[in-house]
C-alpha cells in the first residue's frame, strides 16, 4: 500500500503596533498509516543476498503520530537611521510509534564499527529508532564489589566471567520468566532482558533566531540556529578510548581508570572481556543540544556621490562566514548529525564535520 497521512492544524496568526510586531502560533497533529520502510527479508529468500547477508524489500510496518507546536515571531522597526528586523522561531514535536504490524512487533536498525548488534530500535509506544542497551550504573572500583555483584545470582557471574575492578557495571532491570517473557524483576544477571531505552535522537525543540540591522550603509546580519532536549550516540569512543585491532588509539586512552586514578572510563584491555566498548550502553549516549552562528555577514555600501564619481551606481563590500562557532556539551565532533528514520544520532566513523567557511566579496551595480 502507498503511505496515508492524516494532518491537522490549527494556528493564529496576528500582528500589532501596524505590523511592527508580527507572530504566528500553530499545533498539529500528523498520523502517518502504512509506513514504507526497507525490512530484512529471511536468508532463504535468496533475495538480494550478498555475502551471507539478508536482504530486503519494502514493507508497510506500521502507524506513526507527530504532533507538537511552530511558533514563530518578527519585530521590525525604524529608529532614525537605524533600519532592524529581528525573527525567532521555535519548533516543538513529540514523535511517537502507535502501531507495529503484528511481523514487525520490533524493529532492530543501525551498528558501529567493532560494536556488538544493533542500537536502535523502533517499537510501540516509543520514538522511531530510540538508542536501546545498558544502563551503565557506575564502575566496579574494586574485587569486593565483583564478587558481590556476582554472589546476586544464583548461578553464574552478574555479568562476564572475566569482569574485574575498572570495568563498567550495568544495570539489572528485568528478567525472562519460565515461558521466556520479559518482565520487570531483576534476576541477579546481565543479559538482553536488561537492555532498555538509553537515549532519544530526535529533538524536543528546534529554534533560530535571524537579526538583520542596518544603519548608514553599514549592514549586519546574524542568524542563530539550534535543538535541544536531543540524544546522540558517539560510538567512535569505542575506538577512541579502546583497542581496537590495528587502529590508532587517542590520547583519549590516558583517562581510563586505573586503581590509583579511578575515572569514569573503564580500563584498558587487549581484549575487553567486560565489553565495555563493544557492548550497547548509555555510556555512549550524550546530549547533542547545540546552538551554531549558521551566517555571519558585514557589508558597507559607500555613498552615492563616491561611487558616481567610480562611474558605478552601487558598490558594496562585505564579509561573509558560515558556521562560526558551535555551542555545545557535546565532546565528539559535531551535534549535528543526520542519518536515517530509523538510524538517527549515530556518530560512526564516516563522520565529516561542517565546513567553515569565510569569504570577502564586492557587489557592484552599473
Amino acid at each position: 500500500k502507498w503511505e496515508s497521512m492524516q494532518i491537522t492544524n490549527l494556528g493564529i496568526d496576528f500582528g500589532l503596533f501596524q505590523n511592527k510586531l508580527s507572530g504566528s502560533v500553530e499545533y498539529y497533529i500528523k498520523n502517518t498509516k502504512d509506513m514504507i520502510f526497507s525490512v530484512e527479508v529471511p536468508l532463504a529468500s535468496g533475495i538480494g543476498v550478498i555475502n551471507d547477508n539478508p536482504g530486503s524489500i519494502p514493507t508497510n510496518i506500521g502507524e506513526m503520530r507527530n504532533s507538537g507546536w511552530d511558533f514563530g515571531l518578527m519585530y521590525q522597526n525604524r529608529f532614525g537611521g537605524l533600519t532592524l528586523n529581528i525573527g525567532a522561531n521555535a519548533s516543538f514535536n513529540t514523535n511517537k510509534i502507535t502501531k507495529l504490524y503484528k511481523e514487525n512487533s520490533v524493529l532492530n536498525d543501525g551498528g558501529a564499527e567493532y560494536m556488538d548488534g544493533s542500537i536502535c530500535r523502533t517499537e510501540v509506544g516509543q520514538p522511531m529508532g530510540y538508542f536501546y542497551g545498558y544502563i551503565v550504573e557506575g564502575i566496579f572500583q574494586t574485587q569486593a564489589e565483583v564478587d558481590a555483584a556476582n554472589a546476586l545470582g544464583a548461578a553464574g557471574p552478574y555479568q562476564e566471567a572475566a569482569t574485574a575492578p575498572g570495568d563498567f557495571k550495568y544495570k539489572d532491570i528485568a528478567s525472562y520468566d519460565a515461558n521466556g517473557k520479559r518482565i520487570m524483576e531483576p534476576d541477579g544477571k546481565i543479559d538482553e532482558a536488561d537492555k532498555t531505552f538509553i537515549g532519544n535522537p530526535w529533538p524536543k525543540m528546534i529554534y533560530g533566531l535571524n537579526l538583520n540591522a542596518e544603519y548608514k550603509g553599514i549592514d549586519v546580519t546574524l542568524f542563530f540556529q539550534g535543538v535541544s532536549g536531543v540524544d546522540i550516540y558517539h560510538a567512535t569512543k569505542s575506538a577512541e578510548r579502546g583497542f581496537k585491532g590495528d587502529w590508532n588509539s587517542t590520547t583519549a586512552i590516558f583517562d581510563a581508570w586505573t586503581p590509583d586514578k579511578p575515572t569514569q572510563h573503564p580500563r584498558l584491555t587487549a581484549n575487553d572481556p567486560n565489553g565495555n566498548m563493544r557492548k550497547h550502553s548509555s555510556y555512549f549516549v550524550e546530549d547533542g543540544s547545540y546552538l551554531k552562528l549558521r551566517t555571519l555577514q558585514i557589508g558597507y555600501t559607500l555613498p552615492s556621490s563616491l561611487t558616481s564619481r567610480l562611474f558605478v551606481s552601487k558598490l558594496r563590500i562585505y564579509f561573509n562566514a558560515q558556521n562560526l562557532f558551535t555551542l555545545t556539551k557535546y565532546t565528539g565532533m559535531d551535534p549535528e548529525l543526520g542519518g536515517g528514520v530509523r538510524t538517527r544520532g549515530i556518530e560512526g566513523m564516516d563522520l565529516y564535520p561542517k565546513t567553515r567557511l569565510m569569504s570577502f566579496g564586492v557587489d557592484v551595480t552599473f
